[in-house]
């Protein structure tokens, strides 16, 4: 039975949360995605097609401008500066092509200029606060925040 949409799990001690994030990790269903933000563990389904769309239109518009750009989708990041370190899953990553020919499941974030989300009603706060957080800890310069509860791009 996959998790359910959503769930959030924090736990005390570095050891117990990174074997918790390994073992539902691997025992997510495909889509799924498994993250560790400010020491806590999200569990979320897969995205609607509003979401695909955003994500498409913003990777579009950044190819049509800048040709050596990379728009990634599904690419894992370490965020180091995160107490413990956070593994994150943004909706878009755009750093230059070639940046991650590389066989890790999360990748250094140093390469990254630009990462993007789009909430929904269950990322929405984790979105706006802790991956905002995240992120800049991890030093990535850009964040895009397209925020569908409040109709606006960030």
């Amino acid at each position: 039975m996959p998790p359910r949409k959503g769930a959030t799990v924090t736990l005390t001690g570095l050891t117990a949360a990174e074997d918790v994030f390994g073992a539902l990790s691997a025992a997510a269903p495909e889509g799924w995605r498994v993250e560790f933000v400010e020491g806590a563990i999200h569990v979320t389904g897969p995205g609607d097609g509003g979401h695909a769309e955003i994500v498409s239109s913003v990777s579009g518009q950044v190819r049509a401008h800048r040709k050596g750009l990379g728009c990634y989708t599904g690419l894992g990041l370490h965020l180091p500066g995160t107490s413990p370190e956070g593994r994150g899953l943004p909706d878009l990553v755009i750093a230059t092509k070639g940046s991650f020919r590389n066989s890790l499941e999360f990748q250094a974030p140093g390469a990254v200029m630009l990462v993007g989300e789009v909430t929904s009603a269950v990322t929405a706060e984790r979105d706006r606060g802790p991956k905002l957080r995240g992120y800049a800890a991890a030093g990535i310069p850009f964040y895009l925040l397209i925020d569908r509860e409040r109709n606006q791009a960030v």
